[in-house]
């Protein structure tokens, strides 16, 4: 199973964020085959960026893409940043910005050992919550969007 595709891409950011990034021709359409095919490529590179971070670790989950919602979280707006390195002279918002350095330094952290995806790695005895006991992990959270924030470049 893949990390991240263009449909749930399109679940993440809106569609014509998308089609800015990645329409060269003018189509105007995200299945149109150009279009998807720099959507793939985006994709592929952003999933590559994350085997490469942390096949070590967890060489299994890599090879198989197992699906996480940190993981595809991560995937995604790796592929936003690559999409939007496309078009260097374009902004980027400051909360896309802010989501994508928090996805960064979340894969660091994946990378270190310091937060498991749930979904990933052998779960020992420690790993486990007792009756009555809650669990909270340690995954920063994206901080919610503020309309007035202003856009950068890269």
């Amino acid at each position: 199973m893949a990390w991240q595709t263009s449909a749930s891409l399109s679940l993440m950011f809106w569609d014509d964020v998308i089609l800015e990034l990645a329409d060269d021709e003018g189509a105007g359409s995200l299945v149109d085959t150009a279009v998807a095919a720099v959507i793939t490529a985006a994709i592929a590179s952003a999933s590559a960026t994350v085997k490469a971070e942390l096949a070590t670790r967890y060489p299994a989950e890599c090879t198989a893409e197992t699906s996480d919602a940190a993981i595809n979280e991560i995937v995604g707006l790796l592929t936003i940043r690559w999409l939007y390195g496309r078009r260097p002279g374009s902004g980027m918002p400051i909360d896309i910005a802010n989501r994508i350095e928090k996805a960064v330094e979340n894969l660091e952290r994946i990378k270190t050992g310091d937060y498991v995806p749930p979904t990933w790695g052998a779960v020992s005895a420690t790993d486990l919550v007792g009756v009555g006991e809650q669990y909270y992990p340690e995954l920063k959270l994206i901080p919610d969007l503020e309309a007035d924030q202003e856009i950068i470049t890269l």
